[in-house]
């Protein structure tokens, strides 16, 4: 069944905690370090659900799956658009696998563990959206159909750039990463 017509229902938990430690000088055997619910900050957490979007069963470098299986964008040392060709985009989802590239359709068998994965708008040097550890994930209800006013409002697949880096100082990583990804554009 090619081009269906759906959405896509997500959610966000945020659940911080605070580490409770013991002082060193009085650590014991029956003791150890814990992570509790917050003091400071409560749980949050929110829901919602995209405008109809038009799924390809074909999928691809476009939109990040064929036919079920995910298309891997290979993230490089420099930043990239890796994904391009769709327009007025209204939800993406991009994930940190843990893993280099080797394909588009096969994660490789050795992990990227070390770098993580930089988001950016717009540019090369655009402003960050994410800066994704491994097998961490984010997920984004861009909403930018052709109801906003100006073309210069609206969302393209292009507009996200991507880049392996060290997450102390945020220069060039190491190695390439394998990116999991969903763009899907308005129906």
């Amino acid at each position: 069944m090619a081009n269906t017509i759906g959405r896509i229902n997500y959610s966000v938990s945020m659940i911080p905690e605070e580490l409770v430690t013991q002082l060193a000088s009085q650590k014991g055997s029956n003791w150890s370090d814990i992570y509790t619910k917050s003091t400071e900050i409560r749980a949050s957490s929110g829901e919602g659900t995209t405008e109809a979007l038009a799924i390809l069963d074909g999928g691809g470098s476009d939109d990040g799956y064929a036919n079920k299986a995910p298309f891997y964008a290979q993230i490089t040392t420099s930043s990239t658009a890796a994904i391009t060709g769709l327009t007025n985009v209204e939800f993406v989802y991009f994930k940190h696998t843990g893993y280099r590239y080797s394909s588009t359709s096969a994660l490789s068998d050795t992990a990227n563990t070390t770098d993580h994965l930089e988001v950016r708008a717009d540019s090369s040097s655009g402003a960050i959206i994410a800066i994704l550890p491994p097998d961490t994930a984010i997920a984004l209800p861009v909403q930018s159909g052709t109801s906003w006013s100006t073309v210069a409002d609206r969302r393209d697949s292009g507009d996200y750039f991507f880049q392996s880096v060290d997450p102390a100082d945020l220069t060039a990583g190491a190695q390439t990463i394998a990116m999991e990804f969903i763009a899907v554009s308005a129906n």
